[in-house]
Formats: structure tokens, C-alpha cells, sequence
């Protein structure tokens, strides 16, 4: 029994049709691996990775135009593993 959102309610619903297709993923052993060990190891996904590269790219003044292509590169690698996975695996 839950205090907020509280059981059944309209809030609650929504919550649990938004995330039903994220507890029914099955993506397979290897996969599952990839997308856990970084988020328990280092407090956040793998998805995520690109994210500390970007930042520090705006934080670093003016970064060439070849990080730029590197960080764009590595951001659409990333997204597209999640793409692919998503897309192959049944939801």
C-alpha cells in the first residue's frame, strides 16, 4: 500500500501505464549487463555517458571542432545501441 500517489488513483494509474514497458524489457543477459554495471557502479546509466563528455565540452571554453564531431559521434553510438536493442527486443 502506497501513500502518495495513493493506490488507484488517476496519478497512480498513469505512473504504472508509463513504466509498464520499461519492468516488462527483456533485453537478454549481455545486454541487461551493460545497461546495470555502469548505473550501480558509477550512480548513473549508460545512456548517461555521453552526457559527462558534453559537459565537459561546454565547460572547457572553446573545444575544437573535431571534439565536437567526437562527443556528436559517441552521443549517436549510444543512442543508437539503445535504438537497436529497444527495436529488436521484445517490449
Amino acid at each position: 500500500l502506497s501513500r502518495f500517489p495513493i493506490d488507484g488513483s488517476a496519478l497512480d494509474r498513469l505512473d504504472k501505464w508509463l513504466s509498464r514497458p520499461a519492468f516488462r524489457l527483456r533485453l537478454g543477459h549481455f545486454p541487461e549487463l551493460v545497461f546495470s554495471v555502469p548505473a550501480c557502479c558509477f550512480g548513473y546509466p549508460l545512456a548517461a555517458a555521453p552526457l559527462a563528455l558534453w559537459l565537459a565540452l561546454l565547460a572547457g571554453g572553446s573545444p575544437s571542432p573535431t571534439a565536437w564531431a567526437l562527443a556528436a559521434a559517441a552521443t549517436a553510438a549510444v543512442l543508437g545501441l539503445h535504438l537497436r536493442l529497444l527495436l529488436t527486443h521484445d517490449v
